[in-house]
């Protein structure tokens, strides 16, 4: 039966039903996310409450960069400011296997933040962004493992960096705050 259907699609005929699944993905709404669209004047962010190497920090200021903005150390020259309350990575034990060992675990992202103007004006009241994430951690391969945790960890930090612009953005918007000069 499979031979009679792969010669009854020849391969025009394959490339016109992949033709036809693209264009239904296309009609349906899917899109691919674009960057932030973060007001103008507003696209200098500093960071209050973190070093200005720590991985949040430098996932956010990639993040930014895609939208053609920057997160910068002078207070002066920043349209927002990011004050961090609680930045924690946090990792625990969610079963066992026989002999006591770790087979899965989960990965908890927690950041406390608000977003102001330089002023002090309140843009975003504090509120938490949470990201969790499991993984299964078999017994072999255990160095392949912990490299694996570390590329989940980044990934959970450029997760909750995009987060926070999204809703700096949608707060932005609905504050009809004006440009910072």
């Amino acid at each position: 039966m499979r031979n009679l259907f792969s010669i009854f699609l020849t391969s025009s005929a394959k490339l016109s039903v992949l033709l036809l699944l693209g264009s239904l993905i296309g009609a349906c709404g899917f899109h691919l996310r674009k960057p932030v669209d973060l007001p103008d004047g507003m696209d200098q962010i500093y960071v209050k409450g973190l070093p200005p190497g720590s991985r949040f920090v430098n996932y956010l200021n990639q993040t930014v960069k895609l939208s053609d903005g920057q997160v910068t150390g002078d207070l002066s020259a920043a349209g927002l400011v990011l004050n961090v309350y609680n930045d924690h990575m946090d990792r625990r034990e969610v079963s066992l296997s026989q002999t006591g060992k770790a087979n899965e675990y989960e990965l908890t992202y927690l950041l406390d933040y608000d977003l102001q103007l330089p002023d002090g004006e309140v843009v975003l009241p504090r509120q938490s962004i949470r990201v969790i994430r499991d993984y299964f951690n078999p017994q072999i391969n255990v160095i392949g493992k912990s490299e694996e945790e570390g590329v989940i960890r980044n990934e959970m930090y450029k997760e909750a960096a995009r987060t926070l612009l999204r809703r700096s953005e949608i707060a932005l918007r609905r504050s009809d705050v004006p440009p910072a000069k």
